[in-house]
């Protein structure tokens, strides 16, 4: 005979909080970090609120969790940045 022992399951969802997005000037250009250690969040730019938001294609820097970029400030300098990651 075999006896096993109780088996309890549990579920929960959980949500993700996207991280903050910090942008800085430096010599003329801007840094622009997030902590992610997930890796599921990148980096969008748009000229204005109401888009397009375009992915941000250059080479994103990854000291442990912190990414960072930076980007040179070009003569355009209206630009909005945001982080997309997953949804749900």
């Amino acid at each position: 005979m075999i006896q096993l022992a109780s088996l309890t399951i549990t579920a929960e969802r959980s949500t993700l909080v996207p991280p903050a997005l910090s942008i800085q000037p430096s010599s003329g250009n801007l840094l622009l970090s997030w902590s992610d250690s997930t890796r599921l969040y990148s980096l969008e730019s748009a000229p204005s609120l109401s888009g397009p938001f375009a992915p941000v294609t250059n080479e994103v820097t990854v000291i442990s969790t912190q990414n960072a970029l930076t980007l040179p400030l070009g003569q355009d300098r209206t630009r909005l940045f945001r982080l997309t990651g997953p949804t749900d």
